[in-house]
């Protein structure tokens, strides 16, 4: 009788790198957008008309668009957010894993987190989180509580969190796991009106800056047949979420990728010199 055998289903367990590599992800996924952005911008597909009335001189600056940002956009922008949010989890298993001695439980892995919090937590933010945090050091779970968005909540603006980054990425990454974030929109950037010595535009701008539609007047103004002209950038922006005015999508991105590699190496730095328990 042959004896049985069996190939084993086990696994080598993979210590994260400190959310090295999830941020090394989302500056890849910013490129991409960025170039899916520029592409989009550099066609025919949303331009601004300028059409002078002979009557009266003046000329009127009208947005033409012919379709709408492509949907690989808002697929990128999600795979960011959401490699930027896996980031800072990474950077706190990684603490959790070295001050434990390189020993965790299943159910601790299962439970470790960033958190995050819009809401200074009433019961203090070591009993709220410690559910989140086992074997974190002190000196990580103090950096971690520095940079909460609730910390950006006073008595004039009493929802200010709602535009703290890292509130922005956890708001954005839970969107995207329950839907694409699909509404991504045409934006004018800066704008102006160039004028040369001794001429009297008399401009009237309808838009500072912002999603626009097509047929949207910008601008209207005097002397374009004496060297006056319109200035502006086009952009591709999300509208998404509870925050209004977004910038250039990778402009956003950017700011996103900065803020939570500054607060990922605070957390790594932290855990390297954080005292392990005997």
């Amino acid at each position: 009788m042959s004896p049985r055998l069996r190939r084993s289903r086990g696994y080598r367990r993979t210590v994260a790198d400190g959310g090295q590599s999830k941020l090394g992800r989302a500056r890849q996924h910013i490129t991409e957008a960025r170039e899916i952005a520029r592409a989009w911008l550099d066609s025919d597909v949303f331009i601004v008309e300028g059409t002078t009335d002979p009557a009266t001189g003046r000329t009127e600056a009208r947005v033409r668009l012919r379709g709408s940002p492509p949907d690989q956009l808002a697929l990128v922008v999600g795979d960011t957010v959401h490699n930027l949010r896996a980031a800072l989890d990474q950077a706190i298993f990684d603490a959790a894993y070295r001050h434990a001695g390189g020993s965790l439980t299943e159910a601790e892995e299962r439970v470790l987190a960033f958190p995050i919090l819009a809401t200074a937590p009433q019961e203090g933010f070591e009993k709220r989180t410690a559910g989140q945090l086992p074997h974190v050091p002190v000196e990580v779970r103090r950096v971690v509580e520095e940079v909460q968005p609730y910390h950006w909540n006073d008595a004039t603006y009493p929802d200010g969190s709602l535009f703290h980054t890292l509130w922005r990425v956890h708001d954005l990454d839970r969107i995207d796991k329950h839907r694409r974030l699909t509404v991504m929109a045409a934006s004018l950037g800066h704008h102006g009106v160039g004028v040369p010595t001794g001429v009297e535009p008399d401009t009237k701008f309808f838009i500072a800056s912002g999603p626009v539609r097509d047929g949207q007047v910008l601008v209207t103004y005097l002397g374009a047949e004496s060297g006056v002209e319109y200035l502006f950038d086009l952009d591709v922006v999300l509208v998404e979420g509870r925050i209004p005015g977004q910038p250039a999508v990778d402009a956003m991105l950017d700011a996103f990728l900065h803020y939570v590699e500054w607060v990922v190496w605070r957390v790594n730095n932290r855990s390297a010199v954080s005292p392990r328990p005997s």
